[in-house]
C-alpha cells in the first residue's frame, strides 16, 4: 500500500491546486455514486486517499455532472 492522506489534507491540497469546488460533501457523493473508486478506511472509519484516488477526484472535479435527471439513451 502506498502513502495515503486523510480527507481534510486532501481537500487542502486540491484547493491549493485551484479546485475551488472541492468539498467534503461533493467527494462523499462522488464515492457513493460510483464516480470515484471507494478508498480504504482506517481504524477510526475515516477514508484514506491514495494517489490513484487523487487522480480520479481531479478528473471528476474538472467536469462535475450537472444535477437532475439523465437524458434517455437512444439505441442506435
Amino acid at each position: 500500500m502506498g502513502q495515503s492522506i486523510c480527507m481534510s489534507d486532501m481537500l487542502k491540497k486540491l484547493k491549493a491546486e485551484g479546485f475551488s469546488n472541492a468539498c467534503r460533501r461533493r467527494i462523499g457523493h462522488a464515492i457513493v455514486a460510483g464516480h470515484i473508486s471507494r478508498p480504504t478506511m482506517d481504524g477510526s472509519l475515516a477514508f484514506r486517499f491514495e494517489a490513484k484516488h487523487l487522480r480520479e477526484i481531479r478528473k471528476y472535479l474538472a467536469n462535475v455532472p450537472q444535477p437532475g435527471r439523465r437524458k434517455i439513451a437512444v439505441p442506435a
